[in-house]
């Protein structure tokens, strides 16, 4: 019969003529650590009474002994117990308990201030990118010239329309607007939202849509539904820095694709294919961000062909494909799926009011289920009166005459954005010419670094995006920059044109050891 993996020592204690009696036994075999499970033992014992204030404990040679354990595992114990406040050192009198409330009593002291940081849980360690909260910081300072964020400007948004909306809807039902919503969003904007999808050669009902705090929100709810620590997510290279972020967070381990003027290289994904089987590719189809880039309908029915070969999902975020200058994008990656592969995001920041938050998931009935329920432990439901809002403004047929003077605003926008990096950016940098959306991507030459160049114009009070915020490894985007041009007026957008010129040039002089004489002095010209 074999012996328990137990060891035990017992101690005997007389307090006015009684005699008390605490042991202390060991499972050799047990996950919990030989020295926790001593204190913990001990710690009861002094709880319960078992060993009084005052009394001494056996040395921690006497007790490893006893134990037939190394000192250094006692001494742990011991260590354990003194941090609890349980015992104390005593010239003279050696280790013995002691009152803790007391002890606190004497040696209290109010911190200066709560180190909350120690208690950050280390999945957030990955989630410390605060390019969004930058940008929304830098269009409200009126002193910072933005190119960096992606908001459309104040003469893009339908401020008369919106006015009479809600003016309408606070006549008839007000309650309506302040009351909860649905987690998974109105019924009656699904159903709209619905019908454009249908009208756009997608079948969709109701039950399939998830109403979003915008796209942010919508990638985020998904990670946390699709997601566990070490998935694999197929990105474009470069990407939406906010998803890096949110993927980034969930712990996945983020595989990125080339990508070209025609989207995603189809051909270095099957690549990837070979070596990892991820749960989704993350997309955007149109007016890619940050490069401008159009997935061609020839590569989207090559991608959706793989995802059904490869049994892996898509991701689509499309929050500007109405945005075009020339011709409309290719049918969605939606509309061409006859196997329920992709779920579509979207929203409406870009094109009506980002400050309502509205976005809306498209899926399976299964997964909105599972959204929705997941999202009632977030924020419950969407802004109820953006959501009516929304819904009004679709109702009464706004939406499309909204876009088609929008898309006007915005190709002249773009187009004196070119010519101020045509005057005052060549040849230090080069960029392409977006056939749509907001940005445009940037490259920078003769070494300059965009870090140091976003760094220097920052000083000028000129706000922009580094190139290192959309690649998975930053220093691949080391020569990029990402200029926005739906925000700032025309004005405002040449004269932070003309600063990020002087300070390439500034820059490059500076690196071939030559001084730069051209300088701006910008109080005299604003």
């Amino acid at each position: 019969m074999k012996k328990p993996a137990v060891s035990a020592i017992l101690f005997f204690y007389t307090m006015s003529n009684s005699t008390h009696s605490a042991s202390i036994a060991l499972d050799r075999k047990s996950p919990v650590p030989l020295y926790l499970q001593i204190s913990n033992q001990l710690k009861d014992h002094i709880l319960r009474g078992d060993i009084f204030v005052g009394k001494r404990l056996p040395s921690t040679r006497k007790l490893a002994q006893s134990l037939g354990l190394d000192r250094s595992t006692v001494l742990l114990a011991y260590s354990e117990l003194y941090s609890d406040g349980l015992i104390a050192a005593h010239v003279g009198k050696g280790t013995v308990v002691v009152d803790a409330s007391e002890v606190e009593k004497e040696s209290f002291q109010a911190p200066a201030s709560m180190r909350w940081d120690d208690f950050f849980a280390s999945s957030n360690n990955s989630a410390f990118d605060t390019t969004i909260q930058k940008n929304n910081d830098w269009i409200h300072q009126k002193e910072i010239i933005s190119l960096a964020g992606g908001d459309p400007a104040p003469d893009m948004v339908p401020a008369r329309e919106i006015e009479r909306i809600v003016t309408r809807l606070c006549r008839t039902d007000i309650y309506s607007l302040l009351r909860a919503s649905s987690c998974q969003g109105l019924p009656p904007l699904r159903e709209m939202l619905a019908t454009d999808m249908i009208r756009g050669g997608s079948a969709v009902s109701p039950e399939e849509i998830v109403i979003t705090a915008g796209s942010v929100q919508a990638l985020s709810l998904l990670s946390r539904v699709l997601l566990d620590p070490g998935d694999v997510v197929v990105v474009e290279k470069p990407t939406f820095y906010g998803a890096l972020q949110i993927f980034r967070a969930a712990q996945a381990r983020i595989v990125d694709v080339p990508v070209d003027a025609e989207g995603m290289r189809i051909d270095a994904l099957e690549r990837i294919l070979k070596v990892h089987k991820p749960k989704f590719v993350y997309t955007m189809p149109a007016f890619q961000n940050p490069s401008g880039a159009v997935l061609s309908l020839e590569r989207k029915k090559a991608l959706l062909n793989l995802a059904y070969r490869h049994q892996f999902g898509i991701i689509e975020e499309d929050p500007v494909s109405r945005l075009f200058f020339d011709r409309e994008p290719a049918p969605s990656l939606k509309s061409l799926d006859k196997s329920a592969a992709v779920i579509h995001v979207s929203s409406i920041s870009k094109t009506l009011f980002p400050g309502f938050r509205i976005g809306w998931i498209i899926c399976t009935r299964l997964m909105a289920k599972r959204l929705a329920t997941v999202r009632q432990y977030e924020d419950i439901h969407s802004n109820t009166l953006g959501q009516h809002v929304l819904l009004e403004f679709l109702r009464d047929g706004l939406y499309d005459r909204h876009l088609e003077r929008i898309r006007s605003l915005l190709v002249r926008r773009r187009d004196a954005m070119i010519a101020a990096l045509a005057e005052h950016c060549a040849p230090a940098l080069s960029w392409n010419t977006p056939a749509g959306g907001f940005y445009i991507w940037c490259r920078l030459k003769s070494g300059l670094r965009s870090n140091e160049v976003v760094e220097e114009l920052l000083h000028k009070k000129v706000a922009t995006i580094p190139g290192t915020a959309f690649f998975v490894r930053p220093e691949e985007g080391a020569d990029r920059l990402r200029l926005c041009y739906s925000y700032e007026s025309e004005d405002k957008m040449r004269l932070g044109i003309r600063l990020l010129g002087q300070i390439a040039r500034g820059l490059t002089a500076r690196k071939k050891g030559k001084p730069d004489v051209r300088e701006i002095d910008i109080k005299a010209i604003v």
